[in-house]
């Protein structure tokens, strides 16, 4: 079958390929015409034709051209748009940074994005030109500038990071590598605090190598940053009672200071060094750290850093405020647009002339924003600043009124600044500033749990809670710092204002303030270690302080008195157990003569005073008693045993004994009629309990006790009332009667007692516990919880909210989120005995025996009577721990009260288990009978025996208290068995 042939369409096919070719060159023709234009110019009534290219090069003309017409916005939009497509083009890239260093921007975040560009360029032009060690300066400088504002670890590793970039960019022997190590170096001293001992070593590395590699000013500054660096570590150990390291770390930064001696006998960077050297007790000239001398050296800081290292080092020392204005005066000659320094200078003045302080603030207040630049981009925030310090400057005056209509009038001011601040601020982004001035208000109010909620919004920025770890404080936040840790104080919680002391202190470490605060607080908190460091340290920069001798000598008195850092071979510890021995036994003047002997060699020792007291107590009669413990409460005031002692000693009747130990220990007189019905019910509550299980076990003592507790509850309801007429809005009064009303389950009274806490508005923390712990009692755990919960997220941060949210989570079974939750309430209030009973507690329920024997060890002096944390410390010590201790502290129990059937018994299990040491096998005198080297060249039968007659006689001893025991009580099954 024939096929038709298909025609193709040639003419066709050859039209559309002369289309196509007209459409391409119509498209090339279309794009020269885009790259060509032409521009009518009117120019002396003539028309000229101007060929504008395509590229950068286009958008560097027209930069050009706005720059000559004034439009420098237009300029840098067009400078950076070439510099976007030509990156590494230094003609672009120079235009584009005089535009921008020319250029004003008109809000807060043209001004930070303006300078994010800025900071861009220069990094740029660095890493083109490479090797220009001028250019890498510049950069390197600004970001350090940029960084010593916000004196953030973060931002000083990011320049780490930057100098490993430019690092690696060079050839290894590049004399720029010296460059390199000490601007890492510097970045990694700022930030010291935080790093690890590695990362510590690199940065010493590191400036010992720009050290060896410099020459000039880049050598004295790599010297003097280790000699502070090692200073710094010093400071730091020596805080946190590491005497070791301490030592260790000062022999390194006197080496360094010796170097730096031999590049650079004086400049401002050796008395940098010098003053950080001398606050660790290192060997410097006077003349170096005199603050008079150091503005004419100031003059050499051209860096931010160095300014705020000088100003830092002269205001560590109490002459050193003066200077540190004409340190800051001086620069501001030189500087006049640095706000920045404007800010800290009426900041400085604040302290010495608050009229020019004020006038600096206004002045700040009234400036215009600069060029682009670290300070245009930081302009709000210097204006909020200077706002804030009008309001300071306000809050100070404050503390100068002298009456309550002055303060009322002062703190009216105050309120009415903090208005002007809510306008310069943007609350919504940045509520810190309200915050600080919220709190501060709260503060001079004395409404210190309101004030910790506002403090606590800043401080959880800077205490590790953002997840960066924790940073340097600013002076501000050194300052909410303190102001919360006397808040904290004011309420009970020492552990969170020595915690908040301590933060502040590892950001300055040298400041005598901060020292004094935690010296007080550490030994408030019995680690006396602690206290005696900060003492010290106050001590070498003012030896003649009478607060800290005073501090100094308390603490070590504390821990002469510590039962757990004496041996049984301590002498004064012997001595005790033979007074002991002579006051059971009525040998009254021969034990005042062993006393009066051993008083003679070492009179300031409390444990002496001690023992004298319980002697005088014993003996009588109450008046002499008395008269003469006062006399001792003079020689060693506030000794927290003697005035127990004291109040046993006053009077025979229970009543009375309460009511001198308050009086003693309470002044104020509201104060005295809550803490007395407090302490008769707390009195009565554990008579009562002894008396019972006294009755149930058949001891003789029994009707003793019982007698006690009525005479104890008969006093009761007197007490009561006038608790409530002396102030009836008490949260201590209030929480007394709201335990009454649970344990009854009286909804009414729960109620009542909670709408009492809302009319007195004393305690925040208040309320929310009573609604969980009423929740908790109905059977509403979850309920409990979330109450708890939200007032944790209101800002509500203590102690006994975290205590309470612990046990509504062990009501649960969330045992893991229990113990958390108390080891919180603990950290805050380590001096609290519930919070440590109950922690402590847990802790052996889930095995942890190490912390709650660490625990109870903390808690055991301020737990005073309680025998509950007393068996349990010693249960722990007697099986975990120092069971040594554990065995001559049942001892000294027994021989004081044979009676305490408990103690007894524990003593009788701790003889007849315990294996002797080389210490136990002592001489009739008490005191070990072999060296560790006699012991060792004992034949190891010998040894053997030794051990076997010492064991014996624990034995005997042991049968012997069952014996004693069996006949004063021989229906006791326990004691049977």
């Amino acid at each position: 079958m024939a096929t038709t042939p298909i025609k193709k369409p040639a003419a066709k096919k050859k039209q559309k390929m002369k289309s196509g070719m007209a459409l391409a060159f119509i498209g090339v023709a279309s794009v020269m015409a885009l790259g060509i234009l032409l521009a009518f110019l009117q120019n002396n009534g003539t028309i000229t034709w101007s060929w504008i290219p395509l590229g950068p090069t286009r958008n560097i003309v027209a930069g050009d051209r706005a720059t000559a017409a004034g439009d420098l916005k237009t300029a840098v939009d067009q400078y950076g748009r070439a510099v976007r497509r030509k990156s590494t083009n230094l003609e672009y890239l120079g235009k584009y940074e005089g535009a921008l260093r020319a250029y004003t921007a008109r809000t807060a975040s043209e001004a930070r994005e303006r300078y994010q560009q800025f900071i861009s360029v220069i990094a740029s032009e660095a890493r083109v030109k490479r090797t220009d060690a001028a250019a890498w300066t510049d950069y390197l400088s600004e970001i350090e500038a940029r960084a010593a504002l916000s004196d953030s670890a973060g931002e000083w590793k990011a320049i780490e990071d930057a100098v490993d970039e430019m690092s690696k960019s060079l050839p290894s022997d590049s004399p720029l590598q010296a460059l390199a190590q000490l601007h890492r170096g510097n970045a990694g001293f700022r930030r010291v605090g935080v790093l690890t001992p590695d990362e510590r070593a690199a940065v010493v590395a590191d400036l010992t190598a720009a050290a060896k590699a410099s020459a000039g000013n880049d050598q004295a500054t790599a010297w003097s940053l280790l000699t502070r660096l090692h200073s710094s570590v010093a400071a730091a150990a020596l805080n946190a009672a590491r005497g070791r390291e301490a030592e260790e770390s000062k022999v390194l930064a006197q080496a360094a200071f010796e170097e730096l001696l031999l590049v650079s006998p004086d400049s401002l960077q050796t008395r940098l060094a010098a003053a950080s050297l001398r606050a660790v007790g290192g060997t410097v000239s006077d003349a170096l750290v005199d603050p008079a001398q150091f503005a004419p050296f100031a003059a050499q800081a051209t860096q931010r850093a160095e300014l705020m290292d000088t100003l830092n080092a002269l205001l560590r020392q109490q002459a050193g405020v003066e200077p540190a204005g004409d340190v800051l005066e001086a620069w501001l000659d030189r500087n006049p647009q640095d706000l920045f320094a404007r800010q800290t200078y009426a900041s400085l003045l604040r302290m010495t002339d608050r009229t020019t302080a004020e006038l600096q603030a206004r002045l700040l207040l009234d400036a215009v924003r600069p060029t682009t630049g670290l300070l245009s981009a930081t302009f709000e925030d210097n204006r909020a600043s200077a706002a804030s310090l009008l309001f300071d400057i306000a809050y100070d005056s404050i503390g100068q009124t002298t009456d309550d209509a002055g303060r009322d009038a002062a703190i009216k001011r105050c309120e009415e600044i903090r208005v002007v601040i809510e306008k310069e601020i943007d609350a919504k982004t940045n509520p810190l500033p309200l915050a600080r001035v919220d709190g501060k208000i709260a503060f001079a109010k004395k409404k210190y749990l309101d004030a910790i909620v506002k403090f606590n919004e800043i401080i959880k920025g800077f205490s590790g809670a953002s997840g960066e770890g924790e940073v340097t404080l600013s002076r501000e936040n050194i300052e909410i710092a303190m102001l919360a840790a006397f808040c904290n104080r004011e309420i009970g919680e020492k552990g969170q204002a020595l915690y908040l002391i301590t933060l502040a202190l590892k950001s300055s470490p040298g400041n005598i303030i901060l020292l004094r605060a935690h010296a007080q607080l550490a030994l408030e908190s019995t680690r006396a270690p602690e206290a005696i460091a900060s003492a010290e340290m106050v001590l070498r920069a003012l030896p003649e302080d009478p607060d800290m001798l005073a501090l100094l000598k308390a603490a070590r008195q504390y821990l002469e008195g510590d039962i757990t850092l004496a041996s049984g071979n301590d002498p004064i510890f012997v001595l005790a157990r033979e007074v002991q021995t002579l006051v059971n036994e009525k040998r009254f003047a021969e034990g005042r003569r062993k006393l009066s002997d051993v008083s003679k060699l070492a009179p300031d020792d409390v444990r002496l005073a001690r023992m004298l007291a319980t002697l005088s107590a014993n003996e009588g009669p109450p008046e002499k008693a008395r008269a003469e413990i006062s006399a001792l409460l003079l020689q060693f005031p506030g000794d927290s045993v003697l005035i127990r002692i004291q109040a046993f000693g006053s009077s025979d009747d229970p009543v009375t004994r309460v009511r001198s130990l308050v009086e003693e220990s309470t002044a104020d007189p509201i104060e005295r009629a809550i803490s007395f019905y407090m302490r008769l019910k707390q009195e009565s509550i554990f008579v009562r309990e002894r008396a019972t299980n006294e009755t149930a076990l058949g001891l003789p003592t029994a009707a003793v006790a019982m007698d006690v507790a009525k005479k104890l509850e008969d006093a009761l309801p007197e007490a009561k009332a006038k608790a409530i007429e002396a102030d009836k809005f008490h949260p201590m009064l209030i929480e007394a009667q709201f335990q009454d009303a649970l344990i009854a389950k009286d909804d009414a009274s729960m109620n009542a007692l909670i709408e009492l806490v809302t009319q007195g508005g004393r305690d925040r923390t208040q309320m929310p516990i009573m609604r969980a712990r009423m929740l908790l009692v109905k059977g509403d755990t979850r309920g409990a919880l979330q109450v708890l919960d939200d007032a944790l997220a209101s800002g509500v941060d203590a102690s006994t909210v975290y205590r309470a949210l612990g046990v509504a989570r062990q009501e649960l079974g969330d045992i893991d989120g229990a113990l958390q939750a108390f080891e919180e309430s603990y950290k805050r209030r380590p001096d609290d005995v519930a919070t440590a009973r109950i922690y402590a507690e847990t802790l052996i329920r889930v095995g942890n025996s190490a912390r709650a024997l660490s625990v109870l060890r903390e808690i055991r002096r301020t737990a005073g009577e309680d025998s509950q944390i007393a068996d349990m410390w010693l249960g722990l010590e007697s099986t975990q721990g120092d069971k040594p201790l554990a065995r001559r502290m049942r001892a000294t129990r027994y021989d004081a009260s044979p009676d305490d059937t408990q103690n007894a018994m524990a003593y009788v299990a701790l003889l007849a288990s315990a294996t002797p040491e080389r210490a136990d096998v002592i001489d009739e005198r008490g005191k070990p009978m072999f060296s560790e080297a006699a012991w060792t060249a004992l034949p190891v039968a010998e040894r053997t025996k030794q051990m076997d007659d010492q064991r014996q006689l624990w034995r005997d001893k042991a049968i012997a208290v069952l014996e004693d025991l069996t006949a004063k009580n021989p229906t006791n099954a326990l004691i049977a068995s």
